[in-house]
């Protein structure tokens, strides 16, 4: 099944393991935990009392890789559902079809409704762009098999561009960086 929230494919194996381990954590716990997830995204700071606290004060016997997984697993529905500018009922929905409970995915999208636009804006602002004054003017792609200094096989696929600023006034069209 396709989901929108996962870019139109089918949802990721270790999201739906980590769907089961979110819905040990109350919704309330579920909601302290995603604002510590979103001000870590926008802000780049976690509070990490509160986090062991949500470890602390459960009832569901939830180990330290539970709780990591489960940031993992909320960090990765945020930021794809910001990413793909899905709205609330349609997150809820996929939500619920991948099994999360009712009043989680409502937390979840209640808390993704409130500061949807300081998400995309912040995605936005920390990903790569090249300037339409950018051009490749070569590349080459290998993989290399075996080399005489390693006595093990390598198999490491790399790519290799050359990028050149064709912008007018740069000097000698712009420089060349590999």
């Amino acid at each position: 099944m396709k989901f929108k929230f996962c870019g139109d494919q089918d949802a990721p194996d270790w999201v739906l393991a980590e769907i089961t381990t979110i819905s040990k954590i109350s919704s309330v716990r579920v909601k302290l935990l995603l604002g510590q997830i979103l001000k870590g995204i926008i802000e780049g700071a976690v509070d990490y009392e509160k986090i062991v606290q949500l470890k602390v004060g459960t009832q569901s016997n939830l180990e330290d890789v539970d709780v990591e997984a489960s940031i993992a697993g909320l960090h990765f529905i945020l930021t794809n559902a910001a990413k793909h500018g899905l709205e609330e009922a349609t997150l809820s929905r996929e939500l619920q079809q991948l099994g999360m409970p009712k009043e989680h995915g409502d937390s979840i999208c209640r808390t993704y409704a409130k500061d949807k636009e300081r998400l995309q804006q912040h995605l936005i602002a920390s990903s790569l762009k090249l300037g339409a004054d950018i051009g490749i003017t070569e590349w080459k792609a290998e993989y290399i098999f075996a080399t005489d200094k390693s006595p093990a096989p390598v198999e490491a696929p790399t790519i290799s561009m050359a990028l050149q600023d064709t912008s007018p006034g740069s000097v000698g069209g712009g420089g060349a960086a590999r």
